[in-house]
Parts: structure tokens; sequence; C-alpha cells
């Protein structure tokens, strides 16, 4: 495929994500058809049968799209000078807050993700890769900074790892039961937990 072709193919693949948002706010997945993204796109079912398979292949791609909404604000705020549990709190507030301002705009989503958590967790997984580079550099920064000590290579994957997997429980706690009161303090008390935990 020529790199003109593949800049007009993911183009038009922005176009049909564009109007499917409005489709799977409206209906949610469990009710959105092929047809509903057709006419949103204001293309035929074989214009759009030739960039996507099913609404699944919409869907996975219209989520990966609204991630990156969700982590390139957070990840603007943390700063090299930012104490570790500054960027620590700072980065996954701002995330929950976008993930937030997400749930009330996809509501039926939401509740679709819910019931299926096959999905959810598959989202789940297309974040997990960005995350642990984000929060490799939250904590290079808090070696440099001295807030924790210099550790080997291996034990700092681990630890990051660690961090995603902690991080990762609370939001899934929030999205598939609604069940967490208080999030922000909460993640202040964990971050404060986890710095503590390294300087010993």
């Amino acid at each position: 495929m020529s790199i003109l072709i593949e800049d007009k193919t993911q183009g038009k693949k922005r176009e049909i994500l564009s109007a499917s948002k409005e489709v799977f706010r409206q209906f949610g997945l469990s009710k959105v058809t092929m047809d509903d993204i057709a006419r949103a796109s204001k293309m035929g079912r074989s214009t759009l049968y030739y960039y996507y398979k099913n609404k699944m292949e919409v869907f996975l791609d219209l989520i990966s799209e609204e991630f990156m909404d969700v982590i390139i604000p957070a990840t603007d705020k943390v700063r090299p000078a930012n104490s570790l549990k500054e960027n620590l709190v700072i980065y996954t507030s701002t995330k929950l807050e976008r993930l937030q301002l997400k749930e009330k705009q996809y509501y039926h989503l939401i509740q679709d993700l819910r019931d299926n958590r096959d999905i959810f967790f598959q989202i789940h997984n297309i974040s997990t890769e960005k995350e642990f580079q984000i929060y490799n550099q939250i904590i290079l920064w808090g070696i440099e900074n001295g807030d924790v000590p210099e550790m080997t290579d291996s034990d700092r994957e681990f630890l990051v790892k660690t961090i995603v997997t902690a991080l990762s429980a609370l939001e899934k706690e929030f999205f598939l039961f609604d069940a967490i009161d208080d999030l922000n303090s909460r993640l202040d008390w964990l971050a404060n937990l986890l710095v503590k935990g390294l300087q010993y």
C-alpha cells in the first residue's frame, strides 16, 4: 500500500470514527448497527465495510481514540520538577476526571461495558502499554529528584507494573461497579503510601 493510499484510508477512518461517536453515545454498543454507522458517516454499507469489517472494529478504534483524549491532557500536566507524589496524583486524578466526563458522554455505552466484562478487559489491555510508558517516566523523574532511591531496571519495571495494576483496579471498581466514594482522597492516600514505602 502506498503512503498516499494509506493516508487516505486513515483519513477516511477518522471521518467514520468522528461520525460514529454520536451513534454510540445515543444507542450504546449493543444496539448500534453498521447501518447506523454508515448513515452517520454518509456513506454506503459497502464503502463502510471496506474500512471496517464490523461494528466492534469501529468501536475498538473509537475507544483507542477516546483513550488518547483522556491521557494526553493528564500527561501534559506532569512535570520533571514535580515530586513523585505530585505527578502520581496529578496524572491519575486528571485522567479520572476525564474518564468521568467520558462516562457522562457515553452513558449507554458504559452500561453495555458493565454488562460485558470481556469487552471491558479487552479495552483495558489497549491502554496498558501506554500507561506503562507514562508511569515509567514519572518514576524516573522521581529517582532523578531524589524522591526515591536508585533501583535496578528490573525493580523499576516491577514497580511500574505494580502501580498500573493498583490504579487500574480502582478504575475497574469505579467503571464496573460505580463503587468507590471520594476517589481523589483515596488516590492521595495511595500515592502517599507508595512514596513512603519507597523511601525506606
